[in-house]
């Protein structure tokens, strides 16, 4: 059976090797097609063919079958329509004339002679030649079996024989089913026509009844035609059968010859097998004797173990001693934090007052510069009318003037460029000390907020994040209304020293340089 199975295995690899090669070469001329709808069928029967696996001899004759057609230029018969579904049916290719049916029992010869003598394939699938007459088939079986007498088969040509040898008795079979079912059809319509003729003699013509006579010789011509036929071919499934028994009854001989040569080689190894069980027997002593270690070690390794698991569980219960303490001086802290977070608001509130105070001196400075500006229009007012009765009095005098006036603007622009620079030096103090305060407490939050955020359990920290979140949104409407504050104080000073440029130029503008006035 392992023998059988074994050549069964190798011809199967063989086919689908034969199979591969020619399905190269027949998708090479498939790409070669014109006609889209053709390469499209041929394309079907390619797929279909893939998937028939359990039909290798058939599905490699189907293979060859259109190899051929495709190479001759002539895509015909079945290759013309896509393929049906289920298994493969037999090839059968147009029976025609005596030549064609002789030609097929010359194309099983011709296959088992190429199986025989050819097994190692060439790249183009190998096509049976139908030869011209019936007495060179004959002779050409003969000669074959002749041959067969005098060599002997290989397993696996034995099998590509036996297998096409089936295959071709199959399709021979198939042919003679249906040429005796035609030839029933004609005796059944000859049999109507004979009753038809029957019922018509007296009731019709003459030249009705002539011609149903002829009609009827010339059904009886083709059934002779056909009977002949079916000798034939009854004649050559005869032989086909004869050569056929031949070929299985050689194969059975040569089938035995390799059988005894199995039996010593399956002797030798089950001497190797005994000698193999015996090396298997002393390494599964060998691994007993291990296992028997490993468990010892794994005993040891178990007691290690558990004396770890022990020492673990000791220095957990320190250390959730050590965590219960921990936690109750952080409940301590978490009070003293709470304390300082009050002291912290009431110091925030102490800041709120300190900027009120400084807005209220700001506005005192800047009614004092309003106090200032009055005076200096006073005084500038004064002395252009002291001018002007002075120019009237004497020009000598409004020189004078004129001079110590310059003097005085000199002395007004030093003025206020040091008041400018004195109240930028307050600003720039004043907001450098803000931005202090406000770095001071950031720091003091950030610190307090990241020790209570290290310290406290889940619970607290929700609420001091909480807390802390609140007194920084306070913190930062804090700052951005210092930092208005400030830039709306920044651009008030700003604009009582442009005002009070504009008045400067206005009284140098209405002062000329020859000492008279606009």
């Amino acid at each position: 059976m392992s023998k059988s199975k074994d050549q069964n295995e190798e011809s199967d690899v063989e086919l689908d090797e034969y199979y591969q090669e020619t399905i190269g070469e027949t998708k090479r001329y498939i790409s070669r097609l014109k006609d889209p709808q053709v390469a499209q069928v041929c394309k079907k029967w390619i797929e279909r063919l893939n998937y028939a696996k359990n039909q290798r001899p058939l599905r490699n004759q189907y293979l060859a079958e259109l190899y051929w057609r495709l190479k001759d230029g002539q895509i015909e018969g079945v290759f013309r329509r896509a393929p049906s579904k289920g298994p493969l049916v037999p090839y059968q290719k147009p029976l025609v004339t005596e030549t064609d049916s002789c030609s097929e029992s010359s194309a099983s010869t011709q296959i088992a002679r190429s199986c025989k003598h050819h097994w190692v394939r060439s790249k183009e699938p190998s096509r049976p030649e139908s030869p011209p007459k019936s007495q060179e088939v004959v002779d050409e079986t003969d000669e074959a079996l002749s041959q067969d007498g005098r060599s002997e088969l290989s397993p696996k040509a034995q099998f590509c024989l036996e297998n096409t040898s089936k295959v071709q008795l199959h399709i021979h079979q198939q042919k003679i089913d249906h040429l005796t079912d035609t030839v029933r059809d004609l005796q059944a319509k000859n049999e109507y026509l004979n009753q038809q003729l029957l019922r018509r003699q007296g009731r019709e013509d003459g030249n009705e009844v002539h011609q149903l006579r002829v009609t009827v010789k010339q059904k009886n011509g083709e059934i002779s035609d056909l009977k002949s036929r079916v000798l034939q071919v009854q004649q050559m499934n005869k032989n086909i059968k004869d050569c056929h028994e031949e070929i299985i009854h050689r194969c059975r001989d040569a089938m035995d010859e390799q059988v005894q040569r199995f039996k010593f080689k399956l002797r030798q190894e089950e001497m190797k097998s005994e000698q193999l069980s015996q090396e298997v027997d002393k390494l599964t002593l060998k691994v007993e004797k291990l296992s028997q270690e490993k468990e010892e070690e794994l005993r040891l390794k178990q007691e290690n173990q558990e004396e770890l698991q022990a020492d673990r569980e000791r220095a957990f219960e320190s250390k959730y001693k050590h965590l219960e303490s921990i936690n109750g001086d952080l409940i301590r802290e978490n009070e003293m934090k709470e304390k300082n977070i009050l002291l912290l608001n009431t110091r925030l509130q102490e800041l709120e007052n300190k900027l009120q105070s400084k807005s209220e001196e700001e506005a005192k400075l800047q009614s004092l510069l309003n106090d200032q500006c009055s005076t200096m229009k006073d005084e500038f007012m004064k002395i252009r009318n002291e001018m002007e009765e002075a120019n009237k009095q004497q020009n000598q005098v409004l020189i004078q003037k004129i001079s110590s006036l310059k003097k005085c603007l000199l002395k007004l622009e030093k003025s206020k460029q040091k008041i400018i620079l004195d109240y930028k030096q307050k600003i720039f103090e004043m907001e450098k000390n803000k931005e202090i305060e406000m770095k001071t407490l950031e720091l003091h939050l950030q610190e307090q907020h990241n020790e209570l955020s290290t310290s406290l359990s889940s619970e607290k920290q929700c609420e001091l994040d909480s807390l802390v979140n609140m007194l920084e949104e306070r913190y930062k409407g804090f700052v951005i209304k210092t930092e208005a504050m400030a830039d709306s104080q920044r651009q008030k000073y700003l604009q009582k020293l442009t005002d009070l440029e504009n008045q400067l130029c206005y009284l140098k503008s209405t002062i000329k340089t020859d000492g008279t006035y606009v």
